[in-house]
């Protein structure tokens, strides 16, 4: 009996659809990059003030980072910003936004990098073509968006918001992003790694059209100061299968070490 071949015309959730069309982009080494928010600052002014844009870029995971990671920066064709994410419930909104990568609220500056777990094809997949398809789309992609906001109080009001709206729609409800709409059958909370001063995480279990049953994707964020980092990830086998995967607390781990 042949082998099923995960279909590759399948309509992802925006997200998925923006990491694999991108995942060749060009790698980021912004590490090196010179800002005023360096770290000679005294360590109460640095948390007391917003990273700018330069600041949030020199805070940026890079590609020398993670280990078994391609690290990029998306274009800007390739970013999901908040005016092409719409809710059918406004209660709901925090999770749309977090699952698409897009910052919550009203940040002062943000900047977005990717992370693709670098996997190699099983031995003798040369051999079987089925099992190659199906090692390319077992690869967890993430979306790391860093935003700085105008204090403390803004910072811990976006992550709560997302707290919120696990509890509000952990039955499940239907969005848009990019022009596709997604369903999503339900949502519950995660235990959220140990990060910045405070963090959530979450899974959603998202319904494609012509699939047997959900699959999930996965959301963490957290506060460092008046800086909140959202890491957004999906697994396209799982994602099609309606399996699982092994979400990528390393990115969490590495990116919280850097805000510091």
């Amino acid at each position: 009996m042949p082998r099923h071949i995960l279909p590759a015309t399948v309509p992802f959730v925006a997200l998925a659809a923006v990491l694999l069309t991108a995942c060749g982009g060009t790698d980021s080494d912004s590490s090196d990059s010179s800002t005023s928010d360096g770290a000679k600052a005294p360590a109460s002014a640095a948390a007391a003030a917003p990273l700018s844009a330069a600041g949030l870029t020199s805070k940026a995971l890079t590609k020398t980072d993670v280990k078994g990671f391609l690290v990029s920066e998306p274009t800007k064709e390739e970013t999901v910003t908040a005016d092409k994410v719409a809710s059918k419930r406004e209660d709901c909104a925090p999770l749309s936004l977090s699952l698409s990568g897009v910052a919550l609220d009203d940040p002062k500056a943000t900047v977005q990098r990717r992370a693709t777990g670098k996997k190699k094809a099983p031995a003798g997949a040369e051999k079987d073509v089925d099992a190659a398809v199906d090692a390319a789309f077992d690869t967890t992609t993430s979306v790391i968006t860093l935003a700085s906001y105008a204090d403390e109080a803004a910072a811990k009001k976006a992550l709560a918001s997302i707290g919120k709206s696990v509890t509000a729609c952990a039955g499940g409800y239907t969005f848009t992003a990019m022009g596709a709409e997604q369903k999503l059958t339900k949502v519950a909370a995660d235990t959220a790694p140990e990060a910045g001063d405070e963090a959530v995480a979450f899974t959603a279990a998202v319904q494609q059209d012509g699939m047997p049953k959900p699959g999930p994707m996965k959301v963490t964020a957290f506060r460092t100061g008046t800086t909140v980092a959202y890491v957004s990830s999906v697994n396209p086998a799982a994602l099609l299968k309606g399996g699982d995967f092994e979400f990528p607390t390393v990115l969490v781990e590495t990116q919280a070490k850097k805000l510091g």
